[in-house]
């Protein structure tokens, strides 16, 4: 799975958007005396962001119809790019204000945030799997008393 994301390209981007905000935030630390708080807050509100952005993106209306079944295996790729890119610029902030601030406020509940929204969609995915078996199972079952 990881080699098949290196080869799409996927987590280069990822990294880059997250090693831009850590920078910034890195010069912000160093040369702006008051900026940890803002460090700080900014975590908090990409780690929200990380929970909000994925549903609106999924619930937002569609003005046509896909033209092939590979446009909802793309919507799936884009909205897991977009989370990925906010998760990973949260960790960095929250990580940059426990390192360099005084008050870490939103740090450890950012850090919480991510790793539940991460936990739910991987729960998500097991049990919308176990459906689809129990599903296909349940088919195949009525398939062959249908043909007795």
């Amino acid at each position: 799975m990881l080699e098949a994301l290196l080869q799409v390209g996927v987590i280069k981007p990822i990294v880059m958007a997250a090693l831009i905000v850590t920078v910034i935030g890195l010069i912000c630390e160093i040369f702006v005396p008051a900026s940890g708080r803002m460090i700080d807050m900014g975590a908090g509100i990409f780690a929200v962001a990380t929970w909000i952005v994925p549903p609106l993106l999924m619930a937002r209306p569609r003005n046509r119809k896909p033209r092939s079944s590979l446009a909802g295996v793309g919507m799936f790729i884009s909205i897991f790019f977009i989370a990925a890119c906010l998760s990973v610029t949260a960790l960095s902030l929250a990580l940059l204000t426990l390192f360099f601030a005084q008050e870490a406020n939103w740090a450890w509940p950012a850090i919480w945030a991510i790793g539940a929204f991460w936990l739910c969609g991987c729960m998500l995915f097991c049990v919308a799997g176990r459906f689809l078996r129990k599903a296909e199972a349940t088919k195949g079952q009525v398939g062959d008393r249908d043909s007795k």
